[in-house]
């Protein structure tokens, strides 16, 4: 529920409790050093920031019902928009354009009306040598029905569904476009509820909601192209596996905004692959400042220091974030202990930073033979910190898989070190999900080489060069495209 309103996992929160976060002072000196204090800073403040963003708040609704999810079935249906899309401004960081306020309006106005490319933006369809009219069918047809149906996005038969439900239940979302999944330890069995014209999920927790996901459809699943020739429809299918990435000019009309040129080339690169893209996914930067407005004292400086700590721990744009604001922390911060503790961290996450060599280790595999990262040198390799127990672990194995397929005629080894500290839970995850690649185990969070990578959480990816360097740290999988590109780049 607390993830339905905030994109975050947490399981088993009354609605009362959202409105109890506003009841609660924040700066509390007393509180420093519990976890459940940070936690609580986090969510109030990631709430706050959010509120800013949209007053009426990610349902609709007014701030005083923090984060609840819908109190009945119906209601789900009622929801303009459960998950509201983030605007242009709000996913990549357009500051350094200096653009007027008015101009960042109409731009987001011009993405949300175009932010989807059509399928000739996509793929290039006269290389399949199809006419000019047939590239406008197709552009029509792509636009109606690029979105999956439900059933070939999730695999429903966990519900217990036949093909004739799984097809009402497509034709509800079509008509409604609102769905959602709801995880609780009061659901004994996964079920479905379509009161009111929406479709709603119900999980058990032991079920993840990543675990149902399905690959991809391919175009001619999507499109009826029946009545193209059998080639021309394998050939689109191909190159729709791997789409093109527009430039954000050939979706909308920058020169009507009055841009220059020069700043409408600096926009473009925002959605090509060969500039290093700001995307603000994280929430460190809001955070941030929202604490600075929200918190005072050694409350404020305590709190700080373990954001720009968490920043060094994480991808090489949230670590160059955390570098800048590490940069102010030391100006300000009038507590030298916050400072020593933060130097000290920087110096441990230098170690882990691109073009460092990867901490070496050697582990025992599946039939108890010593495995050591070493041994993999003239090979790229991907190190998946994982454990039995991770949902989110589970949840990506799909991603894992297209990454496997798109790169299986490159030297890429897939090494997967689990931290479970029960063996057989360990097997039996291997052996139950399928899961591919090389297996290893270290003995939970306090292992040597989970210190050494510094994993705080799962799960957790390094990738790491042919010579034994480490090219990224990585923790989500979605873009499997550019990971492909990163690991032929690592050769």
């Amino acid at each position: 529920e607390y993830y339905f309103a905030n994109g975050e996992y947490n399981r088993d929160l009354p609605p009362k409790y959202y409105d109890f976060l506003q009841e609660v002072s924040l700066v509390d000196e007393q509180a420093i050093g519990t976890m459940d204090y940070r936690t609580f800073l986090e969510r109030t403040l990631n709430w706050e920031a959010r509120e800013r963003r949209d007053e009426a708040g990610p349902f609709g609704r007014p701030s005083r019902a923090i984060g609840r999810p819908p109190r009945d079935r119906g209601e789900l249906g009622k929801m303009p928009n459960p998950f509201r899309r983030p605007k242009l401004s709000e996913m990549y960081d357009l500051s350094g354009l200096e653009l007027a306020e008015e101009t960042l309006a109409q731009l987001d106005a011009l993405y949300e009306a175009n932010r989807r490319p059509s399928l000739s933006q996509m793929v290039d369809l006269s290389a399949v040598g199809l006419l000019s009219d047939v590239q406008v069918r197709l552009d029509s047809m792509y636009k109606k029905n690029r979105r999956p149906k439900l059933s070939q996005s999730y695999d429903l038969s966990v519900f217990g569904l036949s093909e004739a439900d799984q097809a009402r239940i497509d034709s509800l979302h079509e008509k409604s476009k609102s769905y959602g999944f709801f995880s609780s330890t009061e659901v004994k069995e996964a079920r479905v509820d379509t009161t009111g014209g929406s479709v709603a999920f119900y999980l058990p927790v032991e079920i993840k909601q990543d675990s149902l996901k399905k690959e991809p459809p391919k175009l001619s699943e999507k499109l009826d192209l029946s009545w193209l020739s059998e080639p021309a429809r394998a050939q689109l299918d191909s190159m729709y596996e791997h789409p093109q990435r527009p430039k954000l000019s050939e979706r909308i009309d920058l020169s009507s905004l009055g841009l220059s040129e020069a700043v409408q080339a600096q926009l473009d690169s925002v959605t090509t692959e060969t500039y290093k893209r700001k995307r603000k996914t994280w929430s460190f930067s809001s955070r941030y400042g929202q604490a600075k407005e929200k918190l005072e004292g050694r409350v404020l400086y305590w709190f700080l220091a373990g954001e720009v700590i968490r920043g060094f721990k994480r991808d090489s744009d949230a670590f160059e974030l955390a570098q800048r604001m590490w940069e102010e922390f030391q100006e300000n911060n009038p507590y030298p202990e916050y400072t020593e503790v933060v130097q000290a961290a920087l110096y441990k996450a230098l170690k882990l930073q691109p073009g460092q060599p990867a901490p070496e280790f050697t582990l025992y595999d599946l039939d108890g033979q010593p495995v050591s990262l070493s041994q993999f040198k003239g090979q790229v390799v991907l190190i998946d910190f994982w454990a039995s127990w991770c949902g989110p672990c589970i949840g990506d194995l799909p991603d894992l898989r297209r990454i496997k397929k798109k790169a299986a005629d490159k030297p890429l080894v897939f090494l997967n070190l689990s931290l479970d500290t029960d063996e057989a839970a360990w097997r039996e995850a291997v052996d139950k999900h399928g899961i591919e690649g090389v297996h290893v185990r270290a003995d939970g969070w306090g292992a040597d080489v989970a210190k050494s990578y510094q994993v705080n959480s799962l799960p957790s990816y390094y990738l790491v060069d042919s010579q034994g360097l480490i090219v990224e740290r990585l923790r989500i999988l979605r873009n499997t495209d550019e990971i492909v590109a990163m690991i032929e780049k690592s050769l």
